[in-house]
């Protein structure tokens, strides 16, 4: 590789390279026949990356989001990034963003806007230019921030691991440099860089861990910092031993079906790591309920629930179901012809007469029943049940509330509000999938009956 570069031949200096290349190589990150897009914001960590890889050789782009956060300072930044781009001879690319406006739109904080937009475009990038990753300058200090941030979040053993060397495209080669090291390599190499003054607010969550809790923890041992980052490399290789575990887990506690799932409840022996499976299993499945509220839909009765972007995870008798949120309660199709097929939410019903032949002949399949109704009957309809809503079911005795029949029948609590019931008459003439009214049962020798037949537009 190229090292027409010289640097510095302070042993700190030589100690900074040399472990980030051994972290480059021990975690495949990339090689000298790789193309990088490269995190570039102007501050100290990214321009002392920047300078790194062009000193060893690599081949990148660099990118730079104008956030249009800290008016001119911003614009700052972006004429550091693009008179030291155009002084070393690499490649650049800018892109404004109207960060506020977006978090206004997305409904989530600047800072998770900004970091959206931020990597949304570098994949984008890395996609136009051909990259083979992403680069970016979190360093050990960042993991350590990172690591007291999940903590205050909640979010268990999978936070306290930290962040990866790769995570998909984005890799992080100075994972294992500290900021002291960075901050004496920005220095001995006279690195242009720009302070961001926002680092310096402590209404920032991370700002306050940085400026407030590491110090004082840095007071009781100088080496804090270093141990840390030895903690997490340890809970980084729990977590990796857990993850095979709830591999099995999810083999034997998770069902799909449909667009529904279902994961059992723990046994006491699972019960002090079932959160972080939960975690592991939403991350796979990207669901982003909030870990905090999990505990209590797990402590709580039967019913409780927590919905969050477009699902509804609820507690049923031994499991957690896990599904769309719909609402089909003032739904209401109207059938006056025959044959036909009526359009419910996410199922659909098709009608239609057929000839029975004898008794054998009737389906035993929940999913479609034969009823004794014909032209006469007409019109039938389709609702979702109502308090008060009953039937008399067939192979039972007296009067049954729907309410009661759906519970019976453990239909998960998350679909019984939207559960569709066909009405004759006005009266039940079907449960879907769990039972027809007595008063119009079939015996096999009528001339004609009519089939319903309900299925998932999913599995059609």
């Amino acid at each position: 590789m190229n090292r027409s570069v010289c640097l510095t031949p302070k042993d700190i200096i030589m100690e900074l390279r040399l472990k980030a290349l051994n972290y480059i190589y021990e975690h495949r990150l990339f090689d000298e026949k790789d193309h990088l897009i490269l995190g570039l914001s102007g501050g100290a960590d990214s321009m002392a990356l920047a300078h790194f890889l062009k000193a060893e050789g690599y081949s990148f782009t660099i990118a730079h989001c104008n956030f249009q956060l800290r008016n001119e300072s911003s614009d700052l930044d972006q004429q550091l990034v693009e008179d030291w781009s155009r002084t070393n001879g690499v490649d650049f690319r800018i892109k404004s963003f109207d960060t506020k406006a977006y978090s206004k739109r997305q409904k989530i904080s600047v800072e998770m806007a900004a970091r959206k937009l931020r990597y949304d475009w570098f994949e984008d990038l890395a996609k136009e230019l051909d990259a083979n990753a992403i680069a970016v300058a979190h360093h050990v200090n960042d993991q350590v921030e990172t690591f007291f941030l999940n903590i205050l979040r909640g979010s268990g053993i999978k936070g306290c691991k930290g962040m990866t060397p790769r995570n998909g495209n984005v890799v992080r080669p100075f994972l294992q440099i500290t900021k002291p090291e960075i901050e004496e390599y920005v220095t001995q190499n006279k690195i242009p860089f720009r302070d961001d003054e926002t680092n310096l607010d402590t209404t920032f969550l991370r700002n306050a861990i940085r400026h407030r809790v590491v110090p004082e923890l840095e007071k009781i041992n100088p080496s804090f910092i270093d141990i840390m980052n030895g903690n997490i490399k340890r809970i980084a290789g729990v977590w990796s031993f857990l993850e095979m575990h709830f591999i099995e887990m999810e083999r034997k506690m998770v069902k799909k079906s449909r667009d529904i799932i279902t994961i059992q409840l723990p046994n006491e022996k699972q019960s002090h790591i079932y959160l972080d499976f939960l975690n592991y299993l939403f991350t796979k499945e990207n669901f982003n309920f909030p870990m905090t509220e999990i505990q209590s839909i797990i402590d709580g009765q039967v019913g409780k629930y927590v919905k969050y972007k477009g699902y509804v995870l609820n507690k049923e008798r031994g499991y957690l179901s896990i599904s769309p949120i719909v609402d089909n309660t003032n739904l209401n199709v109207e059938i006056n012809e025959i044959p036909y097929v009526a359009e419910f939410g996410e199922y659909e019903f098709y009608f239609k007469y057929v000839k029975p032949q004898g008794k054998n002949s009737i389906p035993t399949i929940p999913d479609i029943v034969w009823l004794n109704l014909s032209e006469k009957d007409l019109p039938m309809s389709l609702r979702v049940w109502q308090s008060g809503d009953a039937m008399k079911p067939f192979g039972m005795t007296g009067t049954k509330k729907i309410k009661k029949m759906l519970t019976d029948s453990h239909v998960p609590s998350s679909q019984r509000k939207n559960y569709p019931v066909l009405f004759v008459n006005q009266k039940v003439a079907w449960l879907p999938g769990i039972r027809p009214g007595r008063d119009y049962i079939v015996t096999g020798n009528e001339e004609q009956v009519l089939e319903i037949r309900v299925t998932y537009k999913e599995s059609k």
